[in-house]
């Protein structure tokens, strides 16, 4: 080999090995690129089934409480992961923002947390496992030492493990959490300022009411049974008398009661008399669909405006507790028994519905006598500082207060998170840590500004939930318990971070325009729901309308029409104590009870809740069906007609309390067969009576016979039955012996002609 040669193959050696090591580096390169691409692509998929939850926390950090905290973790992927540990971080610096605070609740903000508490090693934790964590610190720990400010800190937690076994394995994951340490003034230097009024709220109403078993027979048939027709069910006796324990627990806490929920626990001595702070417009009817539809719909419908006014409020909750202490009254046995509980001198205040407050509603609401109304469905206006939980309306028909629910606090105490992404607040625990660090956050923005929010606990709370935020406000001492007259008289002392706009300027003063209260309003499809709901209920008038004036006797409507128009049918309607004997009570009294009926069902079908409107629309409907079901015409089954003519009896039911004057119109589908259109019958009180009608034929075969009871003004009402005639007519009178006579003559006639016609040859 030469050397050319040899230094040739050299070459192509170097260029072959060159061209290796290129290619082994562009793979190592390729390799180093895809896998870490891979891994995170592995860990994002993992980490995002991954989930830790706060159960539990020390909701007040004192210098004598120490600090534990209560975690879940879960794990929702299909992989299993290794052992694990979870570490709880937080910071000795406080929120200054609202808005930082809610960044930070829904993990868009970073806030260094560089104070460690604790952490805790956690074993392997297969699929669709869970597993708990707790860290505890001391009082007198290093850590909560550190802390040397008041107020509310971010807390800031982390799962961190590796996937175990599978295409995974080695893949780290890990999940984290972002809540809250609130510290109090206890054994801080600094110097406390002056604390922040809260007034928290309970509408007591019930949320379950129900129609009672065969009250609306009994009604329609028996004039002495009471026209209180509903009741709380079971579960919501359970409830109310839950949330009642609750306010006696928390004297705290404020009730405005539904005047017809407050008999329900009247005569148990639970709800004591300081917990009242008003009453509300009854069974929480919805204002403000009122005020979308003219009074005349309503009319129609058998509401009047006066069946929800502040002076019936009061009445219907005196009567309500009436009702309940004088039936407790016969276990003289039951010390517990009271009847101590009062509404006479509480104020009316009108508790916000389905929709918000407008113009138009508020102006209702002052004219039905509530000066004061709740609204829980405002917004705060796009400022950082909390200015005050009242503002002053001016309406057409005077000034009406309204008492602004702060919408973070009341939404965290009916067991509402702030956001789809505040992961924390999915728990009771993690809504109770947010919410005293909330109210934290409230009171060093302005803590030289006297100011009263409203915290509302919504219809139905969750009452360990709710005892949870009373007992943590209780011991918050930034926190001043505070009265519904508070946030009345609640003034501002300062105006600088006041926002101008609302919806309802220039009638609100500016240094309380910090609020808009028109963001919940029905929507077209909504209004038209509930023009179709008060037709429904303007038939049920309808029909107790007509039975007054065109069914029953004449007589007996008018017998007693002079004493008993002065009878108050609202209070008439109440009688739920005493029955009377049904003979005790006229016509018109108990026509004055149908309608009070009727008028309290229209009332729930706009109440606060949705499974109360939708039952008690459906139970208007029944009572309807219910009055024109109770006159009934009963014809034969069947009707067989062998002559021209003949009688049929149908017989009439009245299961109506008192006597009826209708006429019976009958009618059949045939012109061969013919009824007699119409009978007057008069049918006393839970009897039967009966009509004869007569039939005409003239000829065989069949028709459909309807008889439809009728007013007295000829208007068909209830249900039309109906029967089948046949008729095999036979012919037996003379004018049928005269035409077989003919018929015989004329055949004898036609014989006698062909026997002696002339025939022609061939035939």
């Amino acid at each position: 080999m030469t050397a050319l040669d040899s230094s040739h193959a050299r070459h192509t050696r170097r260029g072959f090995l060159s061209a290796l090591i290129s290619c082994l580096a562009f793979v190592t390169a390729v390799v180093g690129i895809i896998a870490p691409a891979h891994t995170a692509t592995a860990t994002e998929s993992i980490s995002s089934k991954l989930s830790i939850s706060l159960t539990s926390a020390t909701s007040i950090v004192t210098d004598k409480s120490g600090y534990t905290a209560k975690f879940v973790i879960t794990n929702s992927s299909d992989t299993n992961l290794a052992e694990g540990s979870l570490l709880l971080f937080t910071s000795t610096r406080s929120f200054s923002s609202s808005q930082s605070m809610q960044d930070w609740a829904n993990g868009t903000m970073h806030t260094p947390t560089p104070l460690q508490l604790g952490v805790v090693n956690l074993p392997a934790l297969s699929h669709g496992k869970s597993t708990t964590a707790t860290i505890t610190l001391p009082a007198d720990s290093t850590q909560l030492k550190s802390i040397r400010s008041w107020g509310a800190k971010p807390l800031y937690a982390e799962y961190d493990s590796t996937a175990d076994g599978g295409t995974q394995n080695g893949v780290t994951v890990s999940t984290q959490l972002h809540s809250y340490l609130t510290r109090s003034h206890d054994g801080l230097s600094e110097h406390a300022t002056p604390q922040l009024t809260i007034t928290t709220a309970l509408p007591f109403s019930s949320a379950q009411r129900t129609v009672k078993k065969d009250g609306l027979a009994n009604l329609v048939k028996d004039a002495g049974a009471s026209a209180n027709v509903t009741a709380a069910s079971d579960t919501d006796t359970k409830e109310l008398t839950e949330e009642a324990q609750l306010a006696r627990e928390h004297p705290s806490l404020r009730v405005v009661a539904d005047p017809e929920s407050i008999g329900t626990v009247a005569a148990s001595g639970i709800l004591k008399q300081s917990s009242l702070a008003g009453i509300m417009q009854p069974y929480g009817y919805d204002v403000t669909s009122r005020s979308a539809f003219a009074e005349t719909l309503w009319e129609k419908a058998g509401i009047a405006d006066s069946a929800w006014s502040a002076s019936t409020a009061h009445t219907v909750a005196a009567n309500s507790i009436a009702t309940a202490t004088s039936t407790a009254a016969d276990d003289a046995s039951d010390s517990s028994k009271s009847s101590a509980l009062t509404t006479a001198k509480l104020p009316a205040i009108a508790w916000e519905s389905d929709y918000s407050w407008d113009s138009a509603s508020l102006a209702l609401a002052a004219k039905q006598g509530y000066s004061t109304v709740v609204a829980e469905s405002a917004e705060r206006s796009a400022q950082s500082n909390v200015i005050s939980g009242r503002k002053t309306v001016t309406t057409p028909n005077g000034t009406v207060t309204v008492l602004v629910a702060e919408q973070t606090l009341s939404s965290l105490a009916q067991g509402k998170a702030t956001s789809d992404t505040a992961s924390a607040e999915g728990t009771a625990g993690g809504r109770l840590a947010r919410f005293v660090a909330q109210t934290a956050l409230f009171q060093m923005q302005r803590p030289y500004v006297s100011r009263t929010l409203l915290v509302s606990f919504g219809d139905n709370p969750n009452i360990t939930s709710a005892s949870a935020i009373l007992s943590a406000l209780e011991d918050s001492d930034w926190v001043a318990q505070g009265t519904m007259k508070d946030l009345e008289s609640d003034t501002v002392a300062s105006t600088d971070d006041a926002a101008s706009s609302d919806s309802l300027t220039p009638d609100v003063s500016a240094d309380e325009a910090d609020f808009t209260l028109t963001t919940r309003t029905p929507t077209t499809t909504q209004k038209d729901t509930s023009r179709t709901i008060l037709t429904d209920l303007a038939s049920t008038t309808t029909t107790i309308n007509r039975l007054t004036s065109s069914v029953l006797r004449a007589s007996d409507v008018e017998e007693n029409k002079e004493s008993d128009e002065n009878t108050d049918p609202q209070a008439l309607s109440r009688q739920n104590a005493k029955k009377d004997a049904s003979d005790q009570v006229t016509a018109l009294q108990w026509l004055a009870k149908l309608r009070s009926a009727h008028q309290d069902l229209g009332l729930m079908a706009f109440s606060a809740t949705q499974s109360v409107r939708t039952a008690m629309k459906s139970a208007d409907a029944t009572l309807n069906t219910t009055i024109l079901g109770a006159v009934r015409v009963i014809p034969p089954t069947q009707i067989n007609v062998f002559s021209e003519s003949a009688a049929t009896p149908a017989t009439i039911k009245n299961a109506l309390p008192f006597p009826i004057s209708i006429a019976v119109d009958a009618t059949t589908d045939s012109n061969a067969i013919s009824i007699t259109k119409s009978k007057n019958v008069d049918v006393n009180a839970g009897s039967e009576a009966q009509a004869t009608f007569t039939i005409h034929v003239v000829g065989t075969g069949s028709a459909t016979a309807t008889f439809a009871p009728t007013d007295r003004k000829g208007r068909t009402f209830g249900t039309s039955p109906s029967t089948v005639i046949y008729s095999q007519l036979t012919i037996n009178d003379m004018s049928g012996n005269i035409l077989i006579i003919l018929a015989l003559l004329l055949g004898a006639v036609g014989i006698y002609r062909q026997a002696t016609r002339r025939k022609d040859p061939d035939q």
